[in-house]
């Protein structure tokens, strides 16, 4: 509900909303007084005006009432689209980026057939090992992450911050073995954080931070993943709005979504996630989801 209320549309429904359970409560209120006014003067029961009156009154409270229950089960409904909207929007990346796989890995038999060809086997045989050496390379990353949907989408970004001329840097003190989130909810949250790290740096020119870390960790009662990006920070005064619904740092340009499905999918699994952006630290995102034996019963 309070999602729903910071829209500016939101506000005027619920602006609406107020305006008719408050005629409704004055409805009531005057139908209240003549009944008490006319009992006082005549000494008689309720006459048809006084009773028609409170019985309009009664039902456009309960109208108004079932007006706003009606329009939080609406804001639900719709937070549930947004996020499997964010969620078929992750998938068709995740396509996307194979099919880019699909496309280097015919480009690479073809050099290695080329060179075959002109008789230029010591040539193929070291593009095999090179090409070999980089694989290697992307899948001992992917394989020290024990949880297999956080593993495929690092994977999946590493590409696609290579191809932006973005460093991804990761940094394991948990393997996160235990992290009991739907593959579908932690996908579109690390996947919109970083998404959002990276669009931040790509607006940078120098190399040096042009860099996203991301650090998974644990304590004794949580799993903890944090992303960071040196540069650019984000001013003092919107770092209260950034997980608002419709609210962007970039403007007309971007849905002002990513950030909001973070937080409330986070909080959905009792989780939290904290900001810091200042000149020391950078733009620092950290998640805490609970371990599972936390929750429980004792």
């Amino acid at each position: 509900m309070r999602n729903f209320l910071q829209t500016t549309k939101n506000k005027k429904i619920v602006w609406l909303i107020n305006v008719v359970s408050l005629q409704a409560m004055l409805a009531l209120f005057n139908a209240l007084w003549n009944y008490l006014a006319v009992r006082e003067m005549i000494q008689v029961p309720l006459n048809i005006i006084t009773v028609f009156s409170l019985v309009v009154g009664i039902l456009l409270t309960i109208t108004a009432l079932g007006l706003i229950n009606e329009i939080v089960r609406l804001s639900r409904k719709e937070q549930e689209l947004e996020i499997n909207r964010a969620v078929m929007a992750k998938d068709k990346e995740l396509i996307q980026v194979l099919s880019t796989h699909r496309h280097d890995f015919q480009n690479h038999l073809q050099v290695i057939m080329g060179l075959v060809q002109l008789g230029r086997n010591d040539g193929a045989v070291n593009y095999i090992k090179e090409v070999t050496k980089i694989l290697r390379q992307e899948a001992s990353t992917a394989l020290r992450i024990k949880n297999l949907e956080v593993a495929a989408l690092f994977s999946i970004k590493k590409i696609e911050a290579e191809e932006k001329q973005i460093q991804l840097q990761l940094e394991m003190h948990s393997d996160l073995v235990g992290l009991v989130i739907p593959a579908t909810d932690i996908s579109s949250i690390l996947g919109n954080l970083l998404e959002n790290a990276f669009d931040a740096v790509g607006t940078v020119a120098e190399t040096e931070h042009r860099v996203v870390s991301v650090s998974f960790a644990e304590d004794q009662h949580h799993f903890i993943i944090s992303v960071l990006n040196k540069r650019p920070l984000i001013p003092k005064e919107i770092q209260s709005k950034i997980f608002q619904k419709g609210f962007s740092t970039k403007g007309m340009s971007g849905s002002g979504l990513g950030l909001a499905i973070v937080k409330e999918l986070t909080e959905k699994h009792g989780g939290s996630v904290q900001l810091v952006s200042d000149a020391e630290t950078g733009t620092l995102f950290t998640l805490r989801f609970p371990k599972a034996y936390d929750n429980l019963p004792a």
